[in-house]
């Protein structure tokens, strides 16, 4: 038998197959979950941004029903990386529409308008 190093603990082990890389069954495991963490962590990162994003956008929308004055949106918590159309006017200076999953903010003459899509 060929001694060999295992993939997940660094250890040597005694090769009884010629495909085996890992020790135990439990070294196999915990390399694949951690393999899974790391490719799906950058999505997790996305969809809490988003859920985020739709709490502060909801909670603002029962609060300020009509209309709500030009309240800083990143004081808020309000993210706009996970935002699409995006729209910012130049002589305001300010974001005048913005898409959030199934909210769009539009900048009207009283102030920021909550539509739900």
């Amino acid at each position: 038998m060929k001694k060999v190093k295992c993939k997940s603990c660094l250890g040597y082990f005694d090769q009884k197959r010629k495909d085996q890389i890992f020790c135990k069954i439990s070294c196999r495991n915990s390399y694949n979950n951690l393999m899974y963490q790391l490719k799906i962590r950058p999505y997790k990162k996305i969809i809490e941004g988003i859920k985020r994003n739709d709490e502060i956008i909801s909670d603002l929308k029962y609060k300020y029903y009509r209309c709500f004055k030009y309240i800083d949106l990143y004081k808020l918590g309000v993210d706009f990386k996970y935002a699409h159309g995006v729209t910012y006017n130049l002589v305001k200076r300010k974001v005048s529409t913005a898409k959030f999953g199934k909210y769009q903010i539009i900048l009207e003459d009283c102030g920021y308008k909550i539509y739900k899509i």
